[in-house]
């Protein structure tokens, strides 16, 4: 008896690579959690203080699988999870053999978690201690963990 191939791990994980681009355009660094064997689970943590808005990056990856989008919200199965973080799903469409639509299958869809941007606290260092680090193209502050732009860019 064969043992089924497993498509799904090596599909989501597929996906992953160019959906962490898409994220990543709109200021969030996204996160791999779960074992990707029934739905790929995500986590996008806002990666710069002013990331655009969360259901844009929702429809881009949207558009990515499918060539359309939805409009509201809703229509991604919103709800708010513990500690603020809004869930998405994105169904998956799939064609029969032929390659004809076949509508939605249920059973491949992304659940994609976005944590709200913290509140940045008020922030009374002068940012003396700071130091550059070349390695991560940054100026940071240890007293705050303040970071500021690429250093690089700042010197041409």
């Amino acid at each position: 008896m064969e043992k089924p191939i497993q498509v799904r791990p090596a599909l989501y994980t597929m996906f992953y690579e160019n959906l962490k681009v898409i994220a990543l355009e709109y200021g969030y660094n996204l996160i791999l959690h779960g074992s990707v064997h029934r739905d790929l689970d995500l986590v996008a943590v806002p990666w710069i203080n002013n990331p655009k808005p969360e259901l844009d990056m929702i429809k881009e990856f949207d558009r990515y699988f499918s060539g359309r989008c939805c409009s509201r919200k809703e229509d991604y199965l919103h709800s708010v999870l513990p500690g603020g973080r809004n869930a998405y799903v994105i169904n998956l469409n799939r064609g029969d053999k032929k390659g004809e639509w076949n509508g939605f299958d249920e059973q491949y869809y992304l659940d994609i978690s976005v944590t709200p941007l913290g509140v940045m606290p008020e922030n009374k260092c002068d940012h003396s201690s700071a130091i550059n680090d070349y390695v991560a193209d940054t100026r940071w502050c240890p007293d705050c963990g303040y970071i500021d732009e690429p250093i690089i860019k700042k010197q041409k």
